[in-house]
Order: C-alpha cells, then sequence, then structure tokens
C-alpha cells in the first residue's frame, strides 16, 4: 500500500475549442517551458510551431493500425521528456477513419484495377460509408492507445481536441463536446484534471486569446484544482503554477472576461 501524499500526480491537461482559437499556440509554450514530445496526426498544426520558432520532436501518426508500432516508438522516446503533447486528438481519428475508408472491403475490389478512382469517387460521393465493425475497431485501437500514452512516466499530458455541438443526452440542450466519434467523446474529459475551453472574445473592442476552465452550462470543463478561472494569452507556465497552487489569482482583465462567460 502507497500513502496519496507519495504518489506521483500527473498533470493531465484537455483543452478543447474551434480551430484558430490558440490550442497549438499553448502546446508552443509548453515546448518552450519543457523539453516535450509532441504527438499529431495534423501536419497543419504544426505551422503554427514553426511561426513560433519551435521545432519539437515529433511523432507523426498517419496509420491508425500502427498503434502498437507508434506506442513502441513513444516508450523509447519518453525517457528523454518531460512533457507528451497530443494535438488534436480529432485529427487522429479522422486519420484513422480515412485509413479505413480507403481499404479493399473483400475479393472483388482487391482485383479492381481501378480500386483508387472508385474508392474516391464513392468517397467524394458519400457513398463509402463505414461499417459498424470498422468504427469499432477504431474506436477500441484509440482509446487503448491513448490510455497508455496517458499512463507512461512524463508528468505532464497536454491534449488538445476540436470542439463540436451536439445534444445533452438528458436534457436534449445543445452543449459543446470534444470532436470525436464514439462514446470517448463523452468519456475523455474524465481522464484529465484540467479540462478547458480556448477560445476568442472582445474586451474593449481588444481581441484577447482566451482559455477557461470554469464551469458553464454548454461546455464540459473540469477543475480538480479549484473553482475554476479563466486565463488570457494562456501559456503552460502560468496553468501549470495553478496546478501546482501557485499564481491563481486572476487580473482584471480576467476577471471581467470570467464574469461574462
Amino acid at each position: 500500500m502507497t500513502k496519496l501524499s507519495k504518489m506521483p500526480r500527473d498533470k493531465r491537461v484537455l483543452v478543447q475549442g474551434q480551430s484558430g482559437t490558440g490550442k497549438t499556440t499553448i502546446i508552443g509554450t509548453l515546448c518552450k517551458l519543457v523539453p516535450t514530445l509532441l504527438i499529431t496526426s495534423d501536419k497543419e498544426g504544426l505551422e503554427t510551431l514553426a511561426t513560433m520558432g519551435i521545432d519539437p520532436e515529433v511523432i507523426y501518426m498517419d496509420d491508425w493500425m500502427k498503434c502498437w508500432d507508434y506506442y513502441t516508438e513513444i516508450v523509447k522516446a519518453v525517457p528523454n521528456f518531460k512533457a507528451i503533447a497530443l494535438d488534436d486528438f480529432g485529427a487522429t481519428q479522422i486519420t484513422a477513419r480515412q485509413k479505413i475508408e480507403r481499404m479493399p472491403r473483400g475479393y472483388k475490389e482487391e482485383q479492381d484495377r481501378d480500386f483508387k478512382t472508385t474508392v474516391r469517387r464513392e468517397l467524394m460521393r458519400g457513398e463509402r460509408a463505414m461499417e459498424m465493425r470498422d468504427w469499432g475497431k477504431m474506436w477500441v485501437a484509440l482509446e487503448n492507445f491513448l490510455s497508455a500514452v496517458l499512463a507512461l512516466p512524463p508528468t505532464i499530458k497536454l491534449v488538445t481536441v476540436l470542439e463540436s455541438p451536439g445534444k445533452d443526452p438528458r436534457t436534449d440542450e445543445l452543449r459543446l463536446y470534444p470532436n470525436l466519434q464514439g462514446a470517448i467523446r463523452h468519456s475523455l474529459p474524465a481522464r484529465f484534471s484540467l479540462v478547458a475551453e480556448a477560445f476568442l472574445t472582445e474586451h474593449k473592442e481588444v481581441l484577447y486569446y482566451c482559455l477557461s476552465s470554469k464551469p458553464h452550462p454548454r461546455v464540459a470543463t473540469k477543475d480538480r484544482y479549484g473553482k475554476g478561472r479563466t486565463w488570457v494569452d494562456p501559456n503552460m507556465a502560468n496553468i501549470l503554477a495553478y496546478l501546482n497552487g501557485k499564481g491563481g489569482e486572476e487580473n482584471e482583465v480576467e476577471k471581467a472576461i470570467g464574469t461574462g462567460l
């Protein structure tokens, strides 16, 4: 048996938000703070880091069927890093879906000389829907991959994901959820201690990049460290200070923006 105070405590942060709200920029601030291993399936997101002058070590996932190979590569790499960042987990799921959609579905398609053209035409017509068994395989593979990555030694884990509207299963009201398919859409936030929304807002005619972990009726935020707070121009140095019980006071702009949420 181990005392709770003796157990290592991960700093797991999930940042969700619309495109262009600064999610990858927050990862950039982590890369500047400590050696960070970046995992991504979104090459476009890497442009943001390049504009910040950051050139991190990257494991690029472009084939969900190689999840074990990627995990093995990550395990070998982690001794050199203090943090792991997974940029846009939804993009990883999309990459997996596209891989499945382009796979042959039986002997007839395997023998089709124009297979790629046929698949492309069906995809553009919306005629090549994934079968439920394929969805199931993908959900299981990626959920287990994420669980394994979150269990690795680096104590700082930062994951970003796009958000999308969906109906609350109990109230039928529209809420913002991680833009994912399957049960992981609802179970993902449970694996993190801080779940915050990235957003843009205007205050006194000035546009601010913001992050908030305050309770909100339409966003699945969570804060195991307090009642939630709002950050303006968020960076991981301030966020980690807050998670360690320091630097939790909001400035006047943050208070004003947080009050209007």
